[in-house]
């Protein structure tokens, strides 16, 4: 429901009203606006480089790496949008949004992780399990984000209405089983 003034509720879950019709309805502006708002996709997401010899940002969108490793973590599980970094990246997807995964688990590190997480062994990382891979039918820039500190946390991001968002089912997560 959304309040329009003179106390007067909205309900713009649907998509059978006209007050488009009629502009002057007091509260029209509003009633668009959040029909605008309801057409965005806004997600969170996460800021990794491709270094030469290591491009984990491309290695994720195309499934060779299924675990991205963190110092920290951090509560959120679900869909993310893996960026590639600007200023530290090299080759073509330096500055653009590549794919939406989804995290759906964080613990401490195993032996075993390394191939999946193109790193090696480190006791103090913490394992990001992704799967649920999703392409955009264009990779796009994103506007960039300020992170403090020396890591980088999620910020959000909206996916452009001209982007559509494709399933990759042929990208296979790490096995582990789920809780």
């Amino acid at each position: 429901m959304a309040s329009l003034p003179g106390d007067r509720q909205a309900d713009v879950s649907g998509r059978d009203f006209c007050w488009d019709k009629d502009p002057s309805i007091p509260g029209i502006e509003i009633v668009i606006f959040l029909l605008m708002a309801e057409k965005q996709r806004i997600y969170k997401a996460l800021i990794m480089n491709d270094y030469p010899g290591a491009p984990y940002a491309n290695w994720i969108k195309n499934g060779e790496k299924t675990i991205e490793t963190r110092f920290r973590t951090f509560n959120y599980r679900g869909d993310i949008v893996i960026c590639c970094g600007k200023t530290n990246s090299v080759g073509k997807n330096a500055g653009k949004a590549l794919c939406i995964v989804e995290l759906w688990k964080i613990r401490p590190m195993k032996k075993g992780d390394e191939k999946a997480a193109g790193v090696k062994f480190n006791p103090e990382l913490n394992s990001f399990l992704l799967k649920n891979w999703r392409h955009f039918s264009r990779d796009f820039e994103f506007a960039p984000q300020r992170i403090s500190g020396a890591w980088q946390s999620l910020f959000d991001i909206s996916i452009p209405g001209d982007v559509e968002i494709i399933a990759k089912p042929n990208i296979k997560a790490f096995p582990e089983k789920e809780p």
